[in-house]
């Protein structure tokens, strides 16, 4: 069988055997895949740093019969994030959640050109100076748009009133959406109308042009990040493992 080529993001890698890697990829033309990269894990290694999370590629890559994994054959890097990962701690752990997002959102072998533009578009604006908390919720609140998910910020989803521009509202147990003060459930968390104004940003400005200021620290929008990251768990009915290392921030 012919190899395949596709552009590629590479999302995680596991250890298998002594010397090879299984290596889970995100391509635009054949969707979310897995396969074995042979001799990966030698110092020698023709694969170098390619496999390394969030690399952008040019992979090829072979179907093998009555197999799940793929061959792949080779990966030639399009865009590097290891100056970003090498931007310190902070900057590791926010990659590790756009990373596992991906990984856990997408499905095997569905083609997501939009899911893939938003993942090359968020990566292209880490390399070219965007904060990583900026480019953490933009990912955060379009993967969520994207799979489907999204709640309505504009109205309360339990009287159904029309929330105004900078009215509060609240969210948690028992609502998928936002309910406003009145009707705000027993245990909810504060969604400020600051963090609703960042999600209609987000709707209607490309990342590039998001004006980086107060992104410096995870402080902005932090309650939005808590929403959109409550429903991706209740979405998916079990935990993400790099939302504790982010919390630690």
């Amino acid at each position: 069988m012919p190899a395949r080529q596709a552009d590629a993001i590479i999302l995680r890698t596991y250890p298998l055997r002594e010397a090879d890697r299984i290596v889970s990829f995100f391509t635009r033309q054949y969707g979310k895949c897995r396969g074995v990269s042979r001799g990966a894990r030698r110092p020698q290694s023709g694969f170098g740093a390619a496999l390394e999370p969030l690399t952008q590629v040019q992979v090829s890559f072979f179907e093998r019969p009555n197999r799940d994994l793929v061959a792949i054959d080779r990966c030639e890097v399009v865009r590097s994030m290891l100056a970003t990962h090498a931007g310190g701690y902070e900057s590791a752990v926010i990659l590790g959640y756009i990373a596992e997002l991906a990984e856990r959102l997408l499905p095997e072998h569905q083609v997501n050109d939009a899911a893939f533009r938003l993942l090359v578009a968020v990566l292209a604006g880490l390399q070219a100076g965007v904060p990583p908390w900026l480019a953490l919720l933009y990912d955060l609140y379009w993967m969520v748009r994207l799979e489907g998910f999204l709640p309505d910020l504009a109205h309360c989803q339990v009287c159904g009133r029309a929330l105004a521009a900078e009215e509060e509202a609240a969210f948690g147990p028992g609502i998928e959406g936002v309910a406003c003060r009145g009707c705000r459930p027993a245990g909810g968390s504060r969604l400020s109308g600051g963090g609703r104004a960042w999600a209609l940003v987000f709707a209607k400005t490309p990342l590039a042009a998001i004006a980086p200021a107060g992104w410096e620290t995870g402080a902005q929008a932090a309650d939005l990040r808590l929403l959109l990251h409550q429903r991706v768990e209740a979405h998916l009915e079990q935990r993400m493992q790099s939302w504790k290392l982010l919390q630690e921030l």
